[in-house]
Order: C-alpha cells, then structure tokens, then sequence
C-alpha cells in the first residue's frame, strides 16, 4: 500500500505540475497584481495605521465643516445688523444731504434778492447814512425859512416809515442769511462725520466679506468646477433669458433623476386648460408682488421699469444710485444661481426665489458670495465701487419664469427707503 502510494502520487505531482505550469500565465493574467502576494505582518500593521490616521483626517474635516458652517451662519447675522446700522446712517445721509440742498436754495434766493435790489439797498443806506449825518431834529431847530423846515417835515414823516420799514426787512435778511450760513457749517460737519461713519462700516463689511468669501472657499470643494461649467454657459447664451434657461437646466441635471422619467409630447391646451394656465400665471405675479422685497441698495430710483434710454429700448429693470462702496445685499431669500460677468451687464448676480422667480443685481464691483449659497432677505452680497471715475449705479431686475416684470409692485417697503 505505501510504496504504491508513493509512486502514485509522484506520477500524478509530475502531471499536475506540468497543468499548472501551462495555466500559470492565464492565472496571472487575469487577477489582480496583489493576488499571491503574502501581506506581513509589519505591512498589515502600517496599513491598519494609515487607515487610523485617515479616519481622523475625516474626522477633524468633518469637525472643521461643522464649524466652518457655524462660524458662516454668525457672519451673516453680523452682516445683517452692520448693514442696517449702514443703511441706518445712509438714509441720515440723504436726508442731511436733502437738508443742506434746501438751504443751499434759500441762501441763493436771498443772494439774488440782495442782488435784484442792490439800487434800492444803494439808496436807503445812502438815506440812512444822511439822516445820520443831518438829523431831523437839527433841521427843524435850523433858524431858516419856515416853509424850508415845513417841507423838511412833511418829507421825513413820509420817508422815515418807510426808511425803518425797508431797514428793518434788510436786516431780517441778513440774520436770515446768516442763520442759514450756520446751518449749513453744522449740516456740512454731520454730514462728514456720517461719512466718516459709514467709510468705516463699509470697511467692517468688506473685510467680514473677504473672511467668509475664503469661508466659502474650504466648503465648496466643487467651486472649481462648477465656475467653469458657469462660465461655459454664460459664453453660450444670447440673452439674459437663456442664461436662466440653461442655469435652471443645469441645476435640474445635477439633481437627483426620479425613477421612470419618461418624456411626454406637448399636448394642445383646451380652453379650459388656457384659462387654468392663465390663472396660474397671474397668480405667480400676484406672488412676486407680495414677496416685500428689498431695494439691493440704499439709494434713489432714477429709471422706472420700462422707461425709454438713449438706446430707445425700454428697461427691463430699474436703475438706482447711491453711495460710492456701498454694500449690495439679497432682494429676498433664494439661492445664489451665477456669480460673474455676462455681455454687458458687467459683473452680475442671479438669485434664484420661488415660483421660479429670479433677482438679476448687475453693477457690482465685489461679489463675496458663491453659486449654491442659500441667501435670506438683506443678506450682504457683494459692495459697489469707490473709485470716482465710475458713477454709483445698480440695475435691478425681477424675473417670473425668464420673462421681466415690474419689481415696483414688490417693493413694498420702498416708500420708507427713499
């Protein structure tokens, strides 16, 4: 049994080997390059460590997150309150400004008054200085001609009412003139101080901007990407109303797809069904009238929706001016949609609300915010330019579905801004 054994099994070693050796490369081939390899102990233990130290890595970047999220919620709440403290002070500007524009009016008035009856002006004060010189009490104490001193009377008793008269109303406008000097003096020094003021919040704000825009940096791992994906499609669009298209198309692209997504043609609307639609689309307008938005700057309207400029075409938004640096902040809550410079709007934001309503802010110098940021009403954006060469102007636009409507009906709130 045993040498049987033996020589059995040598036979069949030698076959087998021989199987293998044939089937070797194949194996090979085809399992990965650590199949066979024997993992040491040392190895097992090094793996099990880098494995250790990127679980806390996690770890610490999700602790970081968490935080970075908690310190971003704190800025914007620091952001809200310093702009109304700014929009506070820039209404107290407009309305010193206002003031010393008033005065300024009154003291040119008095200035063309004195200068309209500068012969009259000429004439009394030469009829006062010869009163002065002559009193009338002398002439009639004179030892002349009777009829001299009769004639000398009757003309000061008719020319002294009026002499004091237009003295007296002279001199109510010279104190009114001088009044009005000192109110401009401390008109002119609250108004700097207030300048001086905001120039100092506006640099709060810009700096608290620049931390949360570097804030904004470390959690969205995707900017990159997606900036270049935005300005992708910002270079392929024709029009403000394509860009919303195709922004709102991409959004849904990279949103979960529902299971069984099946496309289905466009049917004809009944009547019934028109009249539905058009009730719906009324009612969205109806929306956006209520939504009590808030100017994006503090300032004045100077172009209505739909006012004719200089091209002829009528505007599609409005047009604000304020104050040099001034911060532009959320019209209402929504999400931020495009971040950059498109045609000739120059550096523009969409943010996008509900009902498929859309806030198009273009004129800014500074953006401090990102694609994707969730954004609640008076929320600070971004800040206007300080240089001087260019003029202080935003352009506001309220969108419903891509079509632009009037955002007066929305802005309830302006009567108290302006």
């Amino acid at each position: 049994m045993t040498p049987y054994r033996k020589k059995l099994s040598s036979a069949h070693f030698n076959k087998m080997l021989k199987t293998a050796l044939c089937f070797t490369p194949l194996f090979f081939a085809s399992t990965p390059s650590y199949a066979g390899e024997v993992v040491s102990y040392d190895e097992l233990k090094k793996i099990q460590a880098t494995l250790e130290s990127e679980k806390k890595q996690l770890s610490t970047l999700d602790e970081k997150s968490q935080n970075i999220e908690k310190e971003l919620s704190s800025f914007r709440q620091r952001l809200i309150m310093l702009n109304e403290k700014i929009r506070s002070n820039e209404r107290d500007l407009l309305s010193l400004k206002s003031e010393r524009t008033k005065l300024e009016d009154q003291k040119q008035k008095l200035l063309d008054s004195f200068s309209n009856n500068e012969e009259d002006q000429k004439q009394l004060i030469m009829a006062l200085e010869k009163i002065a010189l002559h009193p009338p009490v002398l002439q009639l104490l004179n030892p002349s001609n009777n009829k001299s001193k009769i004639e000398t009377t009757i003309i000061l008793n008719t020319l002294l009412p009026q002499l004091r008269e237009k003295s007296a109303h002279l001199q109510e406008q010279i104190q009114e003139l001088s009044h009005i000097e000192n109110q401009l003096g401390m008109e002119h020094h609250l108004e700097n101080k207030t300048k001086e003021t905001i120039r100092k919040q506006y640099a709060e704000l810009s700096k608290m901007l620049e931390q949360r825009a570097h804030l904004f940096e470390e959690t969205n791992t995707e900017s990159i990407a997606h900036k270049n994906k935005i300005q992708e499609l910002s270079s392929k669009a024709n029009s403000l109303q394509e860009l919303i298209a195709s922004l709102e198309a991409s959004q849904k692209n990279r949103a979960p797809k529902a299971k069984n997504n099946t496309t289905t043609k466009p049917q004809k609307l009944t009547p019934q069904k028109q009249e539905t639609a058009q009730n719906q689309k009324t009612q969205r307008n109806q929306t956006a009238f209520n939504l009590n938005l808030t100017l994006p700057v503090q300032g004045k309207i100077i172009n209505q929706f739909g006012e004719k400029l200089d091209e002829g075409l009528p505007l599609q938004g409005i047009r604000l001016e304020t104050n040099k640096g001034s911060p532009v902040i959320a019209p209402y809550k929504g999400e931020v949609l495009f971040v950059g410079p498109f045609r000739n709007y120059g550096n523009i934001l969409i943010i996008k609300h509900d009902d498929e309503l859309h806030s198009l802010i273009a004129g800014l110098d500074k953006i401090n915010t990102v694609v994707g940021h969730k954004v609640i009403t008076g929320e600070p954006l971004g800040t206007i330019s300080n240089d001087n060469a260019i003029k202080p102007i935003v352009y506001y636009e309220l969108r419903d579905h891509g079509t632009p409507i009037n955002p007066i009906k929305g802005l309830q709130k302006i009567r108290h801004q302006n």
